[in-house]
């Protein structure tokens, strides 16, 4: 799919994002909604660069690592919905592959 064919209101498989410095970012992986496709650098006319923004998810991702995965994406993750995942108090994630470190404490038998 060129750039050009990806339009706002487009359905494309995203990739799980999980950042140490910045977990507010973090996203679970599945089909997500376009929002735009923005050139990157913003104002050069020459650009070969396209960034990916998602309804409801922070962070914009390359257009050309997006599409590259569509197939591995796809078979990961199904049906699943992306969807914005902070890593900050009182979230819960509704995906269950997801596990806070109390929730592993838990399964594996230790105590905090």
């Amino acid at each position: 799919m060129q750039p050009k064919k990806v339009k706002p209101g487009d359905e494309l498989y995203v990739g799980t994002s999980l950042y140490i410095d910045r977990g507010e970012d973090d996203v679970c992986g599945g089909i997500a909604t376009v929002e735009s496709v923005e050139p990157y650098p913003p104002n050069d006319p020459n650009t070969k660069t396209y960034f990916v923004y998602f309804v409801g998810l922070p962070t914009g991702i390359n257009l050309t690592y997006i599409l590259e995965n569509q197939d591995e994406w796809r078979n990961r993750y199904g049906d699943h919905i992306a969807h914005h995942c902070p890593d900050i108090p009182g979230h819960v994630c509704p995906n269950p592959m997801r596990r806070t470190r109390d929730s592993i404490l838990n399964i594996v038998g230790k105590e905090k």
